[in-house]
């Protein structure tokens, strides 16, 4: 698994309310994610109180944001 949520998920426009009742969320042994999420929106989870990442060598970001023009 290279990342979680794919940009084909992705609906609407401006901030992205996810899981909106998450208050944990743990990542761990995912060898290959490099990302949780690929987005070109703000992102937010209002109620997130801990995120844990163990054994994922190649994750470089949580939240990859890119930019379309």
């Amino acid at each position: 698994m290279e990342e979680v949520i794919t940009e084909e998920e992705q609906q609407g426009e401006g901030i992205m309310t996810l899981f909106p009742l998450l208050e944990e969320l743990k990542l761990q042994a995912l060898p290959k994610l490099g990302h949780f999420f690929l987005t070109e929106h703000a992102l937010k989870f209002p109620f997130l109180e801990r995120l844990t990442i163990y054994h994922c060598p190649e994750m470089k970001t949580f939240v990859l944001q890119i930019y379309v023009r």
